[in-house]
């Protein structure tokens, strides 16, 4: 029971871990495109 309950945990840690790299990546890349607009824009 214990044993099954830590797996369940450490699935939900890794899938928030995860998560949160994904939206960090998401993130960066968008305010790179932004970021890359507005420099053309002012070129």
């Amino acid at each position: 029971m214990s044993n099954k309950t830590a797996t369940i945990f450490e699935i939900q840690l890794v899938g928030l871990v995860f998560g949160s790299c994904c939206l960090f990546w998401d993130f960066k890349s968008e305010y790179k495109e932004i970021y890359l607009l507005d420099e053309k824009k002012e070129l």
